[in-house]
Order: C-alpha cells, then structure tokens, then sequence
C-alpha cells in the first residue's frame, strides 16, 4: 500500500489487527462505555476495500516532523456552551511499524486516532459518544484501499480525523485538493474541495500565530446553501490546528468551534 511518492514520507503498512486493540503505555483510551438495558450492541465497522495498489498520483500528504509526544488544549463552543477539548499525541513504535495514537477529548466525544508514522492517514478511529439519552462507541479499520487516485484527490477514512491528517498538507506548493472519503456511506457519494486561502495571523491569549487559513465546502448547487468549514494550521512546522470553525456533524447540526489554548510537545526548544 503506497500514499505518496516522496522518499521522505513513505508509508509503512497498518500494523496487523491483533495491535489495534492494544492502547498505548500510559495513555487513556476514551472512557469505556457500559450497554444499557435496550441500546443495540456496537459493532466495529471494518472496510475491506480491495487489493493494496500504487496510489499515485495522489496529493502527498507528509510529517512535518511531529514530535513523538503533544498535548494540545483548546476552548471549544459546542452549539453556544463552552468547553475544554484535549489532545495527546503519542508515537508508538513496535519492530519496524509505527504510527501515532491520538486521543481527544471533549464533554461529548472521545476519540481515537491511529494515524500512519508517514503520511498521517488514519487507518483506524474509534469514537465513544456520551449525550441525551444514550453511550455509543463506534470503531473504524481500514484494512485495504484500493486506487488509483487522481493528482487532486486526497483520500479521507473519517473526517473528524481531518484536521490531524491536514497537518501533512504541501503547505506553499498546493492551494486546493478534492476529498476523497474511502469507507463512509452517503458522505462517499459527495463531492467536498478544499481550498487554501492564504495566510492569515491570529491573536491568541496575548500571542501571534501565522496560520494558513483552509475552507473546506461542498461542492456543486447545494453546497451554496451549506456553511463552510474553516482551519487555520500553524505555518511553521509541525503545522498543529490552531483554530477550527464548522458545523459539528451533517448539515443542520450544532456549530463548532475550537480555539488553542496551549501546546506542549517533547520536541527540544
């Protein structure tokens, strides 16, 4: 299986579903979930999705050189109320696979990101969702994908992972880029761009951060009448969300927005 073509950021296979289980040494997955009496058991969700082939020409997504350990804090608006999401990145090493554990963390949904050490693809989520009257938890593997894809297409496996695997965007040589989403019902059937619409500088708690400000829209007639969603990303390596506006789900659902709080890393100053 092949993402990119750079020497630089070549992409190691998904380790074998006997590691997928397995969390991370000192690392919390999201809270486990207890079935009530009458909720229907949660399956995990698994994409076979053909034989592994090259995927060139394909957007070359790349690591910026994340560091092996992050915690990133912000301040999240969910339909009006505020709150704290957290994000810990963790590097997991075993033989000669890698990649990195995401766990995020917000008043309504724990997540779980494994993402390629290489070109940041995630090739496995699970999500635990805690609102109303109901705890479900949902997993994603994809085991196999099949391309080719076209040199303006970016595969996309969950697009809640969106804003972790954008980090490796050609930031300065590539302005635009069509999504495509492997394994996700309904969403596979639309067509979404991405545009880069320059830099842009934040003020936040006292600090200025150069960003690259992304939109993301659907495309087409009805995508005139749908909210655009908008990323700012750190200029500089290693390219961590600084800011984030959109909706929280499909459209009619709350808004979102995330704004950094703090960033620490283990990477030397």
């Amino acid at each position: 299986m092949s993402f990119s073509s750079s020497s630089t950021c070549r992409p190691r296979r998904p380790p074998p579903p006997s590691l997928l289980s397995r969390p991370a040494a000192g690392f919390r997955r999201p809270r486990p979930i207890r079935p009530r009496r009458g909720l229907p058991a949660v399956a995990a969700l698994i994409f076979l999705l053909g034989a592994a082939t090259p995927l060139f020409p394909q957007i070359a997504i790349c690591n910026p050189s994340i560091p092996s350990e992050e915690r990133i804090v912000y301040t999240e608006t969910f339909d009006g109320a505020k709150g704290t999401t957290t994000e810990t990145l963790h590097l997991v090493t075993e033989g000669a696979k890698s990649w990195y554990e995401v766990l995020q963390s917000s008043p309504k949904v724990d997540s779980l990101f494994r993402l390629d050490a290489g070109t940041l693809f995630p090739f496995y989520t699970e999500t635990s969702t805690h609102e109303g009257h109901a705890e479900v938890r949902k997993s994603m593997q994809v085991v196999e994908i099949k391309g080719p894809f076209k040199a303006d297409e970016l595969p996309v496996s969950d697009p809640n992972a969106l804003g972790l695997e954008l980090r490796g965007f050609p930031w300065g040589s590539r302005d635009s880029a069509r999504l495509v989403f492997i394994g996700q019902n309904g969403v596979q059937n639309l067509s979404f761009s991405l545009a880069v619409e320059g830099k842009e500088a934040l003020e936040l708690g006292g600090r200025v951060y150069e960003c690259w400000k992304v939109q993301l829209g659907l495309d087409g007639f009805v995508g005139a009448f749908i909210p655009k969603t908008y990323f700012w990303f750190l200029a500089e390596a290693p390219h961590y969300l600084v800011k984030f506006e959109g909706l929280s789900g499909a459209p009619g659902s709350p808004k979102r927005t995330l704004v950094l709080r703090s960033y620490e890393s283990d990477a030397p100053r």
